[in-house]
């Protein structure tokens, strides 16, 4: 086993989000976490979501989150 450090965090402001998709809520997470961080790259992205599949009907959370922030 490795050593794994977290050293970002980021999140999405709690609020009424009604205008903006999933992949931006996301990705506003993301990317506020690698600021955070102070890197432009990650070796690797775990994303959980308890609802989004039912609300949505995005299942592959990590994919779309992902390819949107580049």
């Amino acid at each position: 086993m490795r050593d794994v450090s977290i050293i970002g965090i980021g999140q999405t402001h709690v609020d009424e989000h009604w205008g903006r998709s999933l992949r931006h809520l996301a990705g506003d997470a993301v990317l506020s976490a690698m600021r955070d961080a102070g890197v432009d790259t990650v070796d690797a992205m775990y994303i959980g979501n308890m609802l989004s599949g039912v609300l949505t009907g995005q299942e592959h959370l990590g994919a779309l989150v992902a390819d949107f922030v580049g």
